[in-house]
């Protein structure tokens, strides 16, 4: 059990689930502004922890900046462009602001039918796909995934999504 400003979360996939509201969170963590190096941008990108990639959309613009600053050749403790710093700081500010982003927990029933709808993209950059439950008039994000394209590019549109569903 995990208590903020006197409100108890059970921790779940990594999530902090408040069964009163039936919701999910982010646990508490910073990501540090001050980093600004390869290195540093790396691992604070690699501390959030999102196994539903429920806040995809703001988690994988880092991976994309830190793909840039791959493309920039920088070694490992070397400062960041100044260009490339701007983004970045701008990114932390977005995944510092994630902890208070909450989303519902949805449960399915057992007494209705269910469609999967599985929506995928490509672009030059990053490829993914999500895939939601239809109940009735409801409608639920279940989980995404997405990937920032490899440094040599994507050749197949078609062959991109191979490497999402893979491990």
């Amino acid at each position: 059990m995990v208590y903020l400003k006197s409100q108890a979360f059970e921790k779940v996939l990594g999530y902090l689930y408040d069964p009163i509201r039936n919701t999910f969170k982010l646990p508490p963590t910073l990501v540090d502004p001050e980093v600004n190096t390869k290195q540093g941008s790396l691992s604070q990108i690699s501390g959030v922890y999102d196994p539903l990639s429920m806040l995809l959309p703001v988690t994988i613009q880092g991976k994309i900046i830190v793909s840039s600053i791959w493309k920039s050749k920088l070694l490992w403790d070397e400062r960041i462009p100044e260009e490339l710093n701007k983004l970045w700081q701008t990114h932390v500010k977005d995944l510092n602001d994630l902890r208070m982003f909450e989303f519902p927990r949805r449960a399915l029933s057992e007494n209705q039918s269910v469609e999967f709808i599985c929506f995928y993209d490509t672009s030059k950059n990053v490829y993914g796909f999500t895939l939601y439950a239809k109940q009735g008039a409801n409608c639920s994000l279940l989980f995404a995934k997405a990937r920032v394209a490899p440094i040599k590019g994507i050749t197949s549109h078609f062959g991109a999504i191979g490497y999402v569903f893979s491990p």
